[in-house]
């Protein structure tokens, strides 16, 4: 079983906008399963997955109502279920965890993810990993600040594999100006094998519709927003902290921005935040708005950090009509974006 099912799917259904997953495809699947357990105990779980993707599908969508709709229908069919230890219930759970997730619903959210280990995880090393990654997150700006720190995991969580001790112990060292750059290389160059891990599991090298633009996007947010906490974390020059910053407010307008996860959530607040302090600044007279900086197009140019800001409250208010875990957690920095750019 993947890990997570939904992240090989969400992808493709993002870019298509179409959320009707296909069905046969995944009972092709799960087939093998079948003779674990009895046929009508079966039945129920296998729709509890399927409307449990179909949940994560039109979530990943922004189709909120049809999203809860679907959720309930797994739900239903879970409170049916003769085997609770059976691995698609297991499965389901994580799917209707990670959907939770995203409606900013912690508690149901661990609910489900205890859940998932209810049953026997011995011989699910995947589906065990899954969970321990999952719950590192908050989805707050530590999650930024931390991800150097949490790469060993993300590596071994999407790779499989552990990375050496030499690397585990120079990402979770204490961050200076000195080391800093370091970190910064080492860590970029796990977040691009991480990338292409992925796209070897997922790509035909032969068909037209390969998904390497569309992880382009990630991996490039996935950088910045690496630079971006270790750059904070160092206290180093106050012009790389706001590049990173405005290198991710530029991805928030690319078309693959519309298919991004809930992962993106901490790196892009937290360019938010920058681009606020910012602002206050030149409100509080203490510097300059368009000053020369990095532009849009890679340029240097003048910047006009209103628009800048105004770009980020666009993207936070689009994610949060996808995963409304964005006003949830962070209701305070959107309240505050309100405030600063009615009265400018």
């Amino acid at each position: 079983m993947p890990l997570p099912f939904n992240f090989y799917i969400t992808k493709d259904v993002n870019e298509s906008m179409k959320t009707c997953f296909n069905r046969d495809l995944l009972e092709k699947y799960i087939e093998i399963y079948e003779t674990k357990c009895e046929r009508e105990s079966f039945m129920l779980e296998r729709n509890a997955l399927y409307w449990s993707i179909q949940a994560l599908c039109n979530q990943s969508c922004g189709k909120s109502n049809l999203s809860e709709e679907c959720a309930m229908k797994s739900r239903n069919f879970l409170s049916k279920s003769f085997n609770p230890s059976f691995i698609l219930v297991s499965y389901t759970h994580l799917n209707l965890g990670l959907f939770e997730i995203g409606r900013g619903n912690m508690e149901l959210s661990n609910f489900h993810l205890h859940c998932c280990k209810f049953g026997n995880l011995v011989n699910q090393s995947r589906l065990k990993r899954t969970i321990s990654f999952l719950e590192q997150f908050s989805f707050g700006e530590m999650d930024a600040l931390n991800f150097a720190s949490r790469l060993p995991s993300v590596f071994e969580f999407i790779c499989g594999i552990t990375l050496s001790s030499q690397l585990v112990t120079l990402l979770q060292q204490k961050i200076t100006k000195e080391n800093c750059n370091e970190i910064i290389n080492t860590g970029s160059e796990i977040v691009k094998l991480c990338i292409s891990t992925i796209l070897s599991r997922n790509t035909d090298s032969n068909s037209e519709d390969s998904p390497s633009n569309s992880f382009e996007f990630t991996q490039t947010l996935l950088i910045e927003g690496l630079k971006l906490g270790v750059y904070v974390s160092s206290l180093s020059r106050t012009d790389l902290i706001e590049e990173c910053s405005l290198r991710i407010t530029y991805l928030c307008e690319t078309d693959s921005f519309n298919h991004c996860s809930l992962f993106s959530i901490p790196f892009i607040v937290m360019a938010t935040r920058v681009n606020l302090q910012v602002v206050k600044g030149i409100k509080n007279g203490s510097r300059m708005n368009n000053q020369i900086s990095f532009g849009e197009l890679g340029i240097l140019q003048p910047i006009d950090y209103y628009e800048i800001l105004q770009r980020n409250q666009n993207a936070l208010n689009l994610l949060n009509s996808r995963f409304s875990l964005v006003s949830v957690v962070h209701g305070k920095l959107m309240k505050s974006l309100d405030e600063i750019l009615s009265n400018r």
